[in-house]
């Protein structure tokens, strides 16, 4: 727990203002109490001069993803699932002894894909690295581009991401509100 707090984390696989996944994953991060965090990441997995990949990003968020009770996801999907960043860092977080906890977490994953008929399994390589560190995926869902800006389908999304916060409240009765 973050300084006696429920800290929630949020990541989101991309960061141009041009995709809805951002501005979704604000709506989210602001329908929650504090303490929290985001981090966006742009769709360039950086590279190092000796052309290792080098991510500035990488330890910050390997040690809020530690540190949260509640995850919360949110990144296109393209065919071969989601960017190349995500998934690298969720990976390094999963061989990270730090981060794997035995201790209740949970995550909401939202893949945002041309279509809401995209495969689920394009979710996958999240739902593998959640399943990982021991973080429970209490929510997985698949959205179009026009449904992550539909009211309707953000009011839903927002009602699964209280109730994830309430899980991890009710998991931890005495963190302060």
């Amino acid at each position: 727990m973050h300084d006696g707090y429920i800290f929630t984390l949020g990541i989101c696989g991309v960061a141009a203002d041009s995709h809805p996944a951002p501005a979704l994953l604000d709506a989210l991060m602001a329908a929650l109490p504090p303490v929290k965090r985001a981090a966006f990441l742009g769709d360039v997995l950086p590279i190092n001069d000796a052309g290792a990949v080098y991510d500035p990003l990488l330890e910050p968020i390997i040690n809020d993803i530690a540190d949260a009770e509640t995850v919360l996801i949110v990144a296109p999907l393209r065919t071969d699932g989601p960017p190349a960043r995500l998934i690298h860092i969720l990976e390094q977080a999963a061989r990270s002894d730090a981060v794997i906890q035995p201790r209740p977490r949970f995550a909401v994953l939202v893949g945002i894909a041309s279509n809401s008929d995209a495969a689920p399994e394009l979710l996958a390589p999240a739902r593998d690295c959640c399943d990982q560190l021991g973080i429970a995926v209490a929510s997985a869902q698949i959205i179009s581009i026009a449904e992550a800006v539909d009211p309707t389908m953000q009011q839903a999304l927002l009602d699964q991401v209280r109730h994830v916060y309430l899980q991890a409240r009710a998991r931890y009765p005495d963190a302060l509100p």
